[in-house]
């Protein structure tokens, strides 16, 4: 599927307008290299909320936390807060 990049992603990127990206599924184990320990966060996250969910979600926000220097504004996201 195609869909419209973002404008605050296509500026932090340096894309030009009017290009287009394409949303692929893939096994999330796949994207983990060093450059991506957010993805191991998400997953243990996943893969623990329903057994210790209060421990999930405290690893979970801490995690963006550490990732947004204390902002909870993801650049890619809608997410304004640790609420949100």
């Amino acid at each position: 599927m195609k869909v419209e990049i973002p404008d605050n992603i296509r500026i932090q990127y340096k894309l030009p307008e009017g290009i287009d990206a394409e949303i692929k599924e893939v096994n999330p184990l796949l994207l983990l290299c060093g450059n991506r320990l957010d993805i191991a966060a998400k997953i243990w996250f996943l893969e623990n909320n329903d057994n210790i969910p209060e421990r999930a979600k405290a690893v979970y926000l801490e995690h963006i936390r550490a990732m947004t220097k204390g902002s909870f504004v993801e650049a890619y996201s809608e997410k304004k807060s640790a609420d949100s």
